[in-house]
């Protein structure tokens, strides 16, 4: 399991084999339920669904496509808003894939990228600035790879996060 360099929130390590082959199996089977909050500029319509696309990834960035193309693998995210503010929304997004920067591309295809966002969007086009795309890991669930229960992993959002939200509040 990873993250983008500047997403805040759950990691999972495995400190032993056994349990990360466990792990990846979980993931190759997509039996892991990974949830995640962003800032995102705008309103995507409708507030809650599916994105599909085709992502193939170039290294260094990705590109998305709503059709098949050469390399690229499918994509879905389901999504739902779950507070408005004038310039932005805050999304709850649930890959149900794990495509190289999925959930940053799937904004910026419904014209909604994640505040921050400058590898797949220009900011200058946008109200709000952030130094980094605000998007937060905030919850994993997962069978334990050793004892087979249920596992939630929750993380409260990171300071600069939550300040930025206090701020659009007010």
């Amino acid at each position: 399991h990873r993250l983008d360099r500047d997403t805040s929130g759950v990691v999972l390590f495995a400190k032993r084999e056994d349990v990360e082959t466990a792990l990846i199996e979980q993931f190759k089977r997509r039996d892991i339920d990974k949830t995640y909050l962003a800032l995102a500029h705008g309103r995507p319509r409708p507030e809650s669904g599916v994105i599909r696309s085709f992502i193939s990834d170039q290294g260094k960035t990705a590109r998305s496509s709503r059709s098949k193309t050469p390399g690229g693998k499918e994509a879905v995210t389901e999504y739902q808003v779950l507070e408005r503010f004038a310039a932005a929304s805050l999304v709850e997004a649930r890959p149900r894939t794990g495509r190289f920067n999925q959930i940053r591309l799937h904004l910026v295809d419904v014209g909604c990228p994640i505040v921050g966002e400058r590898k797949y969007a220009v900011a200058s086009r946008y109200a709000l600035r952030f130094r980094r795309p605000l998007l937060h890991a905030s919850r994993i669930a997962l069978e334990h790879p050793v004892s087979g229960r249920p596992l939630i992993i929750e993380a409260p959002l990171a300071a600069d996060f939550a300040d930025f939200l206090a701020d659009l509040r007010r």
